[in-house]
């Protein structure tokens, strides 16, 4: 199951994620082993900056180099994740996604690891929950101090 979905909140629909897990406190809960996913999010301004953050870049990882990821951060939830419609540019970084909007709508594809997976370059945590959804990204922000470049 794909977890993330345009948020349908007036207050902060545009441009914005939402997650069928839900959102708490700014992030947003998703699941392992999300795989050929595709959320469209309506209410951008083409030429804004948005981003999201990997709320698990910062879990403790074993140094090694991550094989047929397609080139993808060593750290990160998502095996891949890009702008496939409506976006002028975009990166993928260990800190998360951002993307510039050249349309009102932006279309983004992404596949998460298993948790075995994510887990295997993680084998100093303690507890690796594999069970349920978890906090896994930020809403998507524009302009912030916290929000990553374009």
């Amino acid at each position: 199951m794909c977890s993330l979905i345009a948020s349908q909140a007036e207050s902060d629909g545009a441009c914005q994620l939402d997650s069928y897990y839900g959102t708490t406190r700014g992030r947003v809960s998703m699941a392992f082993g999300e795989t050929d996913c595709v959320v469209t999010l309506t209410g951008c301004v083409p030429g804004v900056c948005y981003s999201f953050r990997d709320a698990t870049s910062t879990i403790e990882r074993d140094d090694v180099p991550r094989p047929g990821t397609s080139g993808a951060p060593a750290a990160s939830l998502f095996k891949d994740v890009s702008a496939v419609e409506g976006a002028s540019s975009s990166s993928f970084t260990n800190d998360g996604f951002s993307f510039k909007a050249s349309s009102s709508t932006v279309k983004i594809a992404y596949s998460v690891h298993s948790c075995a997976d994510y887990y295997s370059y993680r084998g100093s945590v303690g507890v690796q929950e594999c069970r349920g959804s978890f906090a896994a990204i930020t809403e998507v922000g524009a302009g912030m101090p916290n929000s990553l470049s374009c």
